[in-house]
């Protein structure tokens, strides 16, 4: 977490005056000091005389319930408290509190004070501010938002505050927000920047800190100025603190909403084939008819039984469509008729988990990522990962070529997991790995690994790229002599508790290839988005890249929920990467681009978007 989280996680925002009495004079929210904006949960400020017997601010959380001999009650009920001094007191709303009337009184030394009314609504929510009316915010390079470190319009911020009301991960009074799974709001929420409507993707407690939130706003189109920022929860709006926009980030394109297809089948990806969209899961294959991107509609669904409920992620060769199965099985369709898919062969494959499938002429690769773990610690011991090359000349009969053969070049280690590759042309590929190895899940360093495929019988592991910036490299995309990278600043959670999935925020690398045998490392950017895993990412053209950003997982079983991040990168300049957030889905998994369109996959079906712009 950023400085300025540490700086608000024990939030000893005190404001010094001279006062003598043992009263109560205010309580109000502890970001807009506005009386009686408090809600369950959120954080509070009384301010009056003879509050404490000295100035103190806690030192550990979980928070203390008595600082300097006061402590506070709350409808009876002892509250947690940040900072106590004879004029102010910081504390935490229990969560327990019953929005309505609420009597408050503090005790110093076992003498109590007379109780003070206040009204607590469900939610309050209060923006933090310093100097002069300005929003605590993060640009996204984590400096703090000001007149001299605007944020561009597109791209995004994030804001902190207090007042969410109810979560779907309840914490307890006084500790410390989880990261796994993530606290998240769930009232309704909206936000507004200088009025005009901001997307926001994320609402939720920031982890590690007690009672702190934090939004993810993106920045609407907005000519350079400076403007208030608003968050309404359950109808509540916020106070609304300032925040400097420098206007349009670049020419990028615009991605809007055109229409959906419903399927329930738990699409992890999508793959386009002339007027049909595929979204392959988990349960089956959902064939969707988008030559009318506009009204796309289900025509097909295949391969319930065939899948199992293993499916993971599919490709196109042609008119075949090939499913990679969680059960060691390769199934193969036929999709000349895309009304009719025929099964042409379900085989065995030496795939123990797939991580993904790409092509170079007529010879798919597939890639694995798996670990061994104690199924009593849940401690993860081993980590592997193959690359697999498969000939589909004949899609009816694929023939195994090859595995890659572990060798002295870094590249060619199978002691880790490969997340999934690219193949610009039919001599090289890249692979995305990490160089953590065993039960080291959190010490290695995002790998892009180079394997000489012009011979699919004989790949030749040539060479490496470090980020050290990055845990593991997740997804790969190539346009334009530039490769972009995405990854997690933080692999699998070792022990696996609550479930396996990743820890930290997603990382985006440049990558120069014009030399395709020797990338090299141009400029990587961390972002403040947490996910499960990354981005997925599909090519724009001109430069751009779009990234599916997936959500948090939420759940023990380790499956994204929640809202993700659709999102383009701005990698016009390498150098300078920027991204520039654009809507959030529920459930969001691979997107794919054809022509004017992105379409992406989620758990309730396929999203069209319009693309518009310089693409």
């Amino acid at each position: 977490m950023s400085r300025i989280a540490m700086r608000l996680g024990l939030l000893c925002l005190a404001f010094t005056t001279a006062a003598f009495g043992q009263t109560i004079n205010s309580v109000t929210s502890a970001a807009s000091f506005t009386p009686g904006s408090l809600s369950p949960g959120s954080i509070a400020t009384i301010f009056g005389a003879n509050l404490a017997s000295s100035t103190t601010e806690a030192g550990s959380i979980p928070l203390p319930f008595t600082l300097a001999d006061a402590t506070v009650t709350v409808n009876g009920v002892t509250a947690p408290l940040f900072y106590a001094s004879a004029v102010q007191i910081n504390f935490q709303v229990p969560y327990e509190t019953t929005p309505g009337t609420a009597s408050v009184a503090v005790s110093v030394a076992g003498a109590g004070s007379a109780a003070f009314s206040v009204s607590v609504d469900d939610a309050s929510p209060g923006i933090f501010s310093f100097g002069t009316n300005r929003a605590v915010a993060q640009n996204p390079d984590y400096s703090l938002n000001d007149s001299d470190s605007p944020v561009a319009a597109g791209s995004y911020i994030t804001a902190y505050l207090t007042g969410l009301g109810p979560l779907d991960n309840p914490v307890a009074d006084g500790a410390a927000a989880p990261q796994m799974p993530l606290s998240r709001a769930t009232s309704s929420f909206s936000a507004t920047i200088g009025g005009q409507n901001a997307n926001v993707f994320f609402l939720g407690l920031s982890p590690g800190f007690v009672a702190l939130a934090q939004a993810d706003i993106t920045i609407p189109a907005l000519p350079s100025g400076t403007y208030p920022l608003v968050v309404t929860i359950d109808g509540i709006p916020s106070n609304g603190p300032l925040i400097t926009v420098s206007g349009p980030a670049s020419t990028a394109p615009q991605l809007t909403l055109l229409s959906s297809a419903a399927a329930a089948v738990g699409a992890r990806n999508v793959a386009l084939n002339g007027g049909a969209a595929y979204l392959c899961g988990t349960q089956a294959i959902a064939v969707v008819d988008i030559s009318d991107p506009a009204n796309p509609a289900v025509i097909a669904t295949v391969g319930q039984a065939d899948l199992n409920g293993s499916g993971t992620y599919c490709g196109l060769l042609g008119n075949s469509l090939i499913e990679v199965v969680n059960t060691q099985t390769l199934v193969v369709y036929d999709v000349t008729d895309p009304t009719s898919p025929t099964l042409l062969t379900s085989f065995s494959a030496a795939l123990p988990f797939a991580g993904d499938i790409f092509f170079a002429g007529t010879t798919g690769f597939l890639t694995t990522d798996w670990f061994s773990y104690d199924t009593g610690s849940n401690s993860i011991y081993a980590q592997h990962g193959e690359l697999y090359a498969y000939d589909f000349s004949n899609p009816a009969q694929p023939v195994f070529d090859s595995s890659l053969q572990p060798s002295s070049a870094p590249a060619s280690q199978d002691a880790s997991p490969r997340f999934g590759g690219v193949a610009p042309d039919n001599q090289n590929a890249y692979i995305v790995s990490t160089t953590s190895t065993g039960g080291d899940t959190s010490g290695g360093s995002a790998q892009v690994q180079v394997i000489d495929i012009s011979n699919p019988a004989d790949m030749q592991a040539i060479g490496d790229v470090i980020i050290p910036e990055a845990g593991v490299a997740t997804a790969i995309a190539v346009q334009d002599g530039t490769a972009l990278v995405s990854g997690n600043t933080m692999g699998w959670r070792n022990p696996g508790l609550p479930n396996f999935d990743f820890t930290g925020v997603v990382t985006l690398t440049a990558l120069d290839v014009s030399d395709p045998t020797s990338p090299t490392v141009v400029s990587t950017v961390g972002t403040n988005i947490q996910s499960s895993f990354g981005a997925l990412i599909s090519p724009l053209g001109n430069g751009f890249f779009a990234v599916s950003i997936l959500a948090p997982a939420d759940n023990n079983d380790g499956g994204p929920l929640g809202s993700g991040s659709l999102g383009v990168v701005d990698a016009t300049d390498p150098r300078n990467l920027q991204l520039l957030t654009m809507d959030s889905l529920v459930g969001l998994q691979g997107i794919a681009v054809s022509g004017s369109y992105l379409y992406a996959a989620t758990s309730a079906g396929l999203s069209v978007y319009q693309i518009t712009g310089p693409n």
